[in-house]
């Protein structure tokens, strides 16, 4: 059970770090700051810095998706 918990948090902070790197390249941000404060706006992150339904769902994109829209 412990485990579970432990797998379950270094994935919550995979899907956070995704969810900061689509802020940081869709805002032409660089600052992780900017970013989160981008992803509260964007309704990815609330207000207690938790990943809503939509951040998890983002966070969830392959890897390939953010280079993607790092071009566009």
């Amino acid at each position: 059970m412990e485990r579970d918990y432990r797998m379950n948090k270094v994935n919550d902070l995979m899907l956070f770090e995704s969810v900061i790197l689509h802020c940081q390249m869709t805002h032409n941000i660089s600052g992780t700051r900017e970013a989160l404060v981008a992803a509260q706006k964007d309704g990815l992150v609330d207000f207690y810095n938790q990943l809503t339904s939509a951040g998890r769902n983002l966070g969830q994109m392959p890897p390939d998706f953010f280079d993607q829209q790092a071009v566009h």
